[in-house]
């Protein structure tokens, strides 16, 4: 018996290893790829960051400007567009040299100022947006500009139309001046690639801003913009708008075009089970607001749908925004699938005890299959790994990026057998391996069917509780390090289950880090993943910044008016408490 166990133990012990080598082999052959962008090595002690001269100039900007105001001005004076715009493009340079968030600077930006003094004062007050310099997240097609997405090998290649969205704004009035930086492909909540570099965080140049429109948050935190487009197909406006500190929205799908954002095989078009929705971002949510009035106009929706018939012809209904029926509040402070950090956790606690005392109605909400809705996002949105493979080939790859393209190319017995492995360590990640990569189309249809239970447990949920909105944490952690994204990845979770259901969400800014905000035990349903986020977070804390801390709410898909007036309850509540 003992002799025969001991032949067993070998075999399976034989057997492991060999899979083991064959994992190890395709990961190597799949993939040859250098050993990451280069990014500032992380300094524990933040006294060794010496404030320069630009920290300095940033500093001493004066506030922004309301977008409504600036568009009263220039619909006044033509000339007040070139005065905005030129305000812009220095701001922009300041803040650029400090976080790197600028790639480039539109250089007909100066001709579109100047034509807005050559037409009359009615037709200027016709453009809702005039002269309102915005920021373009880069991987938007603006004629004349590269859209890369940190891919070397789109260095230098102009495009040769703006997407619809970039169309719309100019028909408004508003003024594209410059674009901003992102991760390389978009699939990260990073900023850094080997075309542009890294973006850091404007508080701290080890930290990373969020992503992937990090180059917007930071641009718009440092006072450089303030307004922006991005996008967001897992939380890419949420969480940068939350980790910099500044108002970010994502629409429902189809609400605004993203037609002519990124490449259609990569992160657009062949992406429908989980869309890319287009997000904005701006300094205060009146400024968002106003951007939809402006963009959503009659007019403009036209210019819009002309070009990119899918788009729905929803205009924006301003009274909605404004009226005064009351609001009723679901909140959440854990989704049953990742905890959240301590300083994310009382962001929400507080705005639900200030959202009481201002007279609003808040009931307690237990969100329903957090779980599944992760699961069935990482299976969807990793379909495309093969594509995505194809386009890293030959290219320095991101930090943030090596590990999940390795993953999601191996073999599905070689998945499995890693899954098994990690099983003993982690069983949240046991159960993302297999998941991860190309799938065949039965498989498909099962995580499409599981997103449409999501979906409906969801609405009933809401419609039990009888709330209209929904309020959580922004993201399970504040800023963390750069190249620590990989290990925390399921911190993604708050904000991916609104792009498994397509509910439009935006973030709020709220608090900052404190000290007291420790975090000292977790609730032990991962250990070893809580591990990995309880480090990010405490080394976050050990710094003493003051890193910013969002709330996020959500509602229906398509009440992104009902949206934007819950953000700005929230908001005027923030503004109390100050």
């Amino acid at each position: 018996f003992r002799s025969a166990m001991s032949s067993h133990s070998v075999w399976i012990f034989c057997g492991k290893f060999g899979v083991g080598i064959l994992a190890l082999g395709v990961a190597v052959r799949v993939l040859k790829i250098a050993r990451g962008v280069r990014v500032r090595k992380y300094q524990k002690d933040p006294r060794r960051l010496q404030w320069s001269e630009a920290d300095k100039r940033v500093a001493k900007l004066d506030p922004l400007p309301a977008v409504r105001d600036m568009a009263k001005e220039a619909q006044a004076d033509g000339s007040a567009a070139a005065k905005f715009l030129t305000e812009f493009q220095n701001r922009a340079k300041t803040c650029t040299e400090i976080t790197n968030c600028v790639t480039e600077f539109l250089a007909d930006a100066a001709d579109a100022a100047k034509k807005l003094t050559s037409i009359s004062t009615s037709d200027r007050q016709a453009l809702p947006l005039c002269g309102v310099p915005f920021s373009v997240k880069e991987c938007y097609a603006v004629a004349g500009t590269p859209s890369t997405h940190g891919l070397q090998r789109y260095k230098g290649v102009a495009l040769p139309n703006d997407a619809t969205l970039v169309k719309m704004l100019k028909a408004a009035g508003a003024i594209p001046f410059c674009k901003t930086n992102v991760p390389q492909i978009m699939f990260s909540w990073e900023c850094s690639n080997p075309v542009y570099g890294t973006t850091s965080h404007p508080l701290h140049r080890q930290f990373i801003p969020g992503g992937s429109s990090g180059g917007e948050s930071c641009l718009i935190n440092q006072r450089g913009s303030v307004i922006g487009i991005g996008t967001d197909i897992g939380g890419s406006c949420r969480i940068p708008a939350h980790m910099a500190g500044c108002v970010g929205i994502k629409a429902t799908k189809n609400r605004l075009s993203v037609k002519g954002k990124a490449r259609p095989t990569l992160y657009g078009d062949g992406q429908e089970n989980i869309a890319s929705c287009a997000g904005i971002l701006g300094s205060t949510v009146d400024d968002v607001a106003a951007f939809f009035e402006g963009v959503l106009s009659p007019k403009v929706i036209e210019v819009g749908i002309q070009d990119d018939p899918y788009m729905l012809p929803m205009t924006w209904d301003t009274a909605k925004v404004s009226s005064k029926a009351p609001m009723r509040f679901g909140f959440y402070d854990d989704d049953g699938y990742i905890e959240a950090a301590p300083a994310c956790r009382r962001a929400v606690r507080e705005t639900v005890a200030a959202l009481r005392a201002a007279g609003h109605e808040v009931v307690e909400f237990t969100l329903p299959n957090g779980q599944l809705a992760f699961e069935t996002f990482v299976a969807l949105i990793t379909c495309s790994s093969p594509l995505i493979a194809e386009e890293l080939r030959g290219d320095t790859v991101a930090d943030s990026l090596v590990v999940g393209v390795q993953a999601a190319a191996l073999p599905p017995a070689v998945k499995r057998f890693a899954a098994a492995a990690k099983s003993s360590s982690s069983q949240l990640f046991s159960r993302l391996i297999p998941i991860i990569g190309e799938k065949q189309t039965s498989a498909v249809y099962q995580h499409v069917a599981n997103a449409q239970k999501v979906k409906t447990a969801l609405a009933s949920a809401m419609r039990e509780a009888n709330v209209d909105v929904l309020l959580s944490p922004a993201f399970a952690l504040p800023a963390h390090p750069h190249c620590t994204g990989k290990d925390v990845l399921p911190a993604v979770s708050y904000t991916s289950i609104y792009n498994v259901v397509d509910y439009p969400a935006g973030i709020v800014p709220w608090t900052t880090l404190k000290p007291t905000d420790k975090w000292d035990k977790s609730l032990g349903r991962d250990k070893a993943v809580e591990a990995r986020m309880m480090e990010s977070y405490n080394l976050a804390l050990g710094t003493g910044c003051p890193f910013p801390i969002g709330v996020q709410l959500a509602t229906k898909p398509y009440q992104e008016e009902a949206l934007v007036k819950a953000m700005r309850i929230v908001e005027e509540c923030a503004r109390r408490q100050l």
